[in-house]
Protein backbone atom coordinates (compact mmCIF):
# COMPACT_ATOMS: atom_id res chain seq x y z
CA UNK A 1 0.00 0.00 0.00
CA UNK A 2 1.04 3.22 0.59
CA UNK A 3 1.42 6.65 -1.59
CA UNK A 4 2.55 7.83 -4.84
CA UNK A 5 5.60 9.78 -4.52
CA UNK A 6 5.58 13.52 -4.52
CA UNK A 7 7.62 14.05 -7.08
CA UNK A 8 5.63 11.66 -9.38
CA UNK A 9 2.16 12.80 -7.92
CA UNK A 10 -0.30 14.00 -10.96
CA UNK A 11 1.53 10.77 -13.58
CA UNK A 12 -0.90 8.93 -15.03
CA UNK A 13 1.18 5.41 -14.26
CA UNK A 14 -2.26 2.61 -13.63
CA UNK A 15 -3.80 1.64 -16.31
CA UNK A 16 -7.04 -0.99 -16.69
CA UNK A 17 -8.00 -2.03 -20.16
CA UNK A 18 -11.44 -4.12 -20.02
CA UNK A 19 -14.51 -4.06 -22.67
CA UNK A 20 -17.00 -1.95 -22.99
CA UNK A 21 -19.92 -4.00 -22.10
CA UNK A 22 -18.43 -4.16 -19.02
CA UNK A 23 -17.62 -0.39 -18.21
CA UNK A 24 -19.75 1.31 -15.54
CA UNK A 25 -19.51 4.03 -13.85
CA UNK A 26 -19.05 2.92 -10.52
CA UNK A 27 -16.29 0.30 -8.78
CA UNK A 28 -15.23 -2.41 -10.81
CA UNK A 29 -14.83 -6.08 -9.38
CA UNK A 30 -13.90 -9.05 -11.76
CA UNK A 31 -15.47 -12.24 -11.56
CA UNK A 32 -13.62 -15.69 -11.86
CA UNK A 33 -16.47 -16.59 -14.17
CA UNK A 34 -14.75 -14.67 -16.81
CA UNK A 35 -11.46 -16.66 -16.32
CA UNK A 36 -9.85 -18.40 -19.26
CA UNK A 37 -10.04 -21.78 -17.38
CA UNK A 38 -6.59 -23.25 -17.92
CA UNK A 39 -5.53 -20.25 -16.03
CA UNK A 40 -7.83 -19.87 -13.43
CA UNK A 41 -6.03 -22.21 -10.70
CA UNK A 42 -2.91 -19.66 -11.17
CA UNK A 43 -5.87 -16.92 -10.39
CA UNK A 44 -6.66 -19.19 -7.20
CA UNK A 45 -3.17 -19.38 -5.98
CA UNK A 46 -2.82 -15.60 -6.71
CA UNK A 47 -5.82 -14.60 -4.71
CA UNK A 48 -4.56 -16.90 -1.64
CA UNK A 49 -0.93 -15.16 -1.73
CA UNK A 50 -2.45 -11.34 -1.65
CA UNK A 51 -6.07 -12.59 0.23
CA UNK A 52 -8.56 -11.09 -2.85
CA UNK A 53 -9.54 -11.80 -6.06
CA UNK A 54 -7.13 -10.13 -8.61
CA UNK A 55 -7.94 -6.84 -10.56
CA UNK A 56 -5.14 -6.04 -12.75
CA UNK A 57 -3.67 -2.73 -13.28
CA UNK A 58 -0.85 -2.38 -15.89
CA UNK A 59 1.78 0.31 -14.28
CA UNK A 60 4.15 2.88 -16.07
CA UNK A 61 4.04 5.65 -18.39
CA UNK A 62 5.02 3.60 -22.01
CA UNK A 63 3.32 2.26 -25.00
CA UNK A 64 4.67 -1.12 -23.48
CA UNK A 65 2.55 -0.87 -20.37
CA UNK A 66 -0.64 -0.08 -22.75
CA UNK A 67 -0.13 -3.53 -24.66
CA UNK A 68 -0.05 -5.20 -21.30
CA UNK A 69 -3.68 -3.83 -20.45
CA UNK A 70 -4.78 -5.09 -24.16
CA UNK A 71 -5.87 -1.48 -25.40
CA UNK A 72 -4.01 -2.84 -28.72
CA UNK A 73 -6.36 -5.42 -29.60
CA UNK A 74 -9.06 -3.02 -30.73
CA UNK A 75 -6.90 -2.43 -33.98
CA UNK A 76 -5.05 -6.06 -33.88
CA UNK A 77 -5.88 -8.16 -36.98
CA UNK A 78 -4.09 -11.50 -36.33
CA UNK A 79 -7.00 -13.60 -33.95
CA UNK A 80 -4.71 -16.81 -33.81
CA UNK A 81 -0.99 -17.34 -35.52
CA UNK A 82 -0.06 -20.50 -35.55
CA UNK A 83 2.26 -23.15 -37.69
CA UNK A 84 -0.95 -23.43 -40.16
CA UNK A 85 -1.02 -19.91 -40.78
CA UNK A 86 -2.67 -16.79 -39.35
CA UNK A 87 -6.44 -16.31 -38.64
CA UNK A 88 -7.32 -12.69 -39.64
CA UNK A 89 -10.45 -11.04 -37.71
CA UNK A 90 -12.86 -9.56 -40.67
CA UNK A 91 -15.59 -6.27 -40.32
CA UNK A 92 -17.65 -6.22 -37.41
CA UNK A 93 -15.45 -9.00 -35.25
CA UNK A 94 -13.06 -6.80 -33.42
CA UNK A 95 -13.20 -5.78 -30.14
CA UNK A 96 -14.12 -2.89 -28.26
CA UNK A 97 -11.62 -2.20 -25.69
CA UNK A 98 -11.65 0.87 -23.14
CA UNK A 99 -8.64 1.97 -21.25
CA UNK A 100 -8.94 4.26 -17.95
CA UNK A 101 -5.81 5.76 -16.21
CA UNK A 102 -5.38 6.51 -12.98
CA UNK A 103 -3.20 8.72 -10.47
CA UNK A 104 -3.53 6.58 -7.97
CA UNK A 105 -3.99 2.89 -7.11
CA UNK A 106 -3.37 0.52 -3.73
CA UNK A 107 -2.72 -3.08 -4.16
CA UNK A 108 0.18 -5.46 -4.34
CA UNK A 109 2.72 -5.10 -7.06
CA UNK A 110 4.31 -7.83 -9.13
CA UNK A 111 7.00 -8.16 -11.28
CA UNK A 112 4.93 -9.20 -14.74
CA UNK A 113 8.17 -11.05 -16.37
CA UNK A 114 7.53 -13.79 -13.45
CA UNK A 115 4.10 -14.05 -13.92
CA UNK A 116 4.74 -16.78 -16.60
CA UNK A 117 5.44 -18.95 -13.37
CA UNK A 118 2.55 -19.75 -11.57
CA UNK A 119 0.76 -19.44 -15.35
CA UNK A 120 2.40 -22.80 -16.27
CA UNK A 121 2.88 -24.53 -12.85
CA UNK A 122 -1.04 -25.23 -12.63
CA UNK A 123 -1.51 -26.26 -16.44
CA UNK A 124 -3.01 -29.86 -16.22
CA UNK A 125 0.18 -31.40 -17.47
CA UNK A 126 2.59 -29.57 -15.57
CA UNK A 127 1.31 -29.17 -12.26
CA UNK A 128 3.79 -28.27 -9.53
CA UNK A 129 4.92 -26.31 -6.30
CA UNK A 130 5.78 -22.34 -6.69
CA UNK A 131 8.89 -22.19 -4.64
CA UNK A 132 9.68 -19.31 -1.94
CA UNK A 133 12.57 -18.07 -4.07
CA UNK A 134 10.22 -18.21 -7.30
CA UNK A 135 7.34 -16.12 -5.06
CA UNK A 136 10.14 -13.25 -4.34
CA UNK A 137 11.27 -13.18 -7.82
CA UNK A 138 7.12 -12.09 -8.72
CA UNK A 139 6.47 -9.82 -5.31
CA UNK A 140 9.73 -8.92 -4.11
CA UNK A 141 9.26 -7.88 -0.82
CA UNK A 142 11.54 -5.89 0.34
CA UNK A 143 10.61 -2.72 -2.52
CA UNK A 144 8.74 0.21 -1.57
CA UNK A 145 6.17 1.84 -3.49
CA UNK A 146 8.31 4.09 -4.62
CA UNK A 147 10.61 1.32 -5.96
CA UNK A 148 8.27 -0.39 -7.75
CA UNK A 149 6.82 3.23 -9.63
CA UNK A 150 10.38 4.21 -10.56
CA UNK A 151 11.19 0.84 -11.89
CA UNK A 152 7.88 1.02 -14.25
CA UNK A 153 9.63 4.17 -15.68
CA UNK A 154 12.88 2.67 -16.70
CA UNK A 155 13.07 1.88 -20.30
CA UNK A 156 13.19 -1.93 -21.04
CA UNK A 157 12.87 -3.00 -17.64
CA UNK A 158 10.67 -5.67 -16.82
CA UNK A 159 6.99 -4.66 -16.25
CA UNK A 160 5.36 -4.15 -13.30
CA UNK A 161 1.96 -4.74 -12.53
CA UNK A 162 0.15 -4.53 -9.47
CA UNK A 163 -3.30 -6.17 -8.37
CA UNK A 164 -5.92 -5.08 -6.07
CA UNK A 165 -9.35 -5.89 -4.79
CA UNK A 166 -11.72 -3.53 -7.17
CA UNK A 167 -10.99 -0.28 -8.86
CA UNK A 168 -13.26 2.66 -8.71
CA UNK A 169 -13.41 3.63 -12.46
CA UNK A 170 -14.85 6.84 -11.17
CA UNK A 171 -11.80 8.09 -10.33
CA UNK A 172 -9.87 7.95 -13.38
CA UNK A 173 -8.66 10.64 -14.84
CA UNK A 174 -8.01 10.13 -18.61
CA UNK A 175 -10.30 6.86 -20.63
CA UNK A 176 -9.22 6.14 -23.97
CA UNK A 177 -11.84 5.01 -26.46
CA UNK A 178 -11.27 3.48 -30.27
CA UNK A 179 -13.90 5.49 -31.87
CA UNK A 180 -16.44 9.00 -31.42
CA UNK A 181 -19.63 6.06 -31.04
CA UNK A 182 -17.74 4.52 -27.92
CA UNK A 183 -16.49 8.06 -26.66
CA UNK A 184 -19.87 9.27 -26.74
CA UNK A 185 -21.08 6.02 -24.87
CA UNK A 186 -18.86 6.21 -22.09
CA UNK A 187 -19.59 10.47 -20.95
CA UNK A 188 -22.83 9.43 -20.87
CA UNK A 189 -22.27 6.92 -18.53
CA UNK A 190 -20.65 9.91 -16.25
CA UNK A 191 -16.47 9.90 -17.44
CA UNK A 192 -14.93 12.83 -18.12
CA UNK A 193 -11.35 12.53 -20.27
CA UNK A 194 -12.34 10.86 -22.52
CA UNK A 195 -10.18 10.64 -25.82
CA UNK A 196 -10.32 8.83 -29.10
CA UNK A 197 -7.44 7.49 -28.49
CA UNK A 198 -5.40 4.49 -31.39
CA UNK A 199 -1.84 3.15 -30.08
CA UNK A 200 0.29 0.38 -32.90
CA UNK A 201 0.01 -2.82 -32.65
CA UNK A 202 2.87 -4.82 -31.44
CA UNK A 203 4.75 -6.16 -34.19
Amino acid sequence: MGRTPKDLKGRLLFHHGMSLEHVRYDVHLTDPEWSDPDFLPAYRWLEKKVGFWPVFVAVGDSLETYWDTGYHTNWARAIERSAQGTVLRKAGQFPNEVMLSFEQVDGVFMDHEFWHIPLNAFLPDRERRISLVEQRWIFKPAWSRSRWLRHSLVPDATHVQLVCPHLDLRTAKRVWVRNQATKRTVEAMGFTGVAVHRIPVPQ
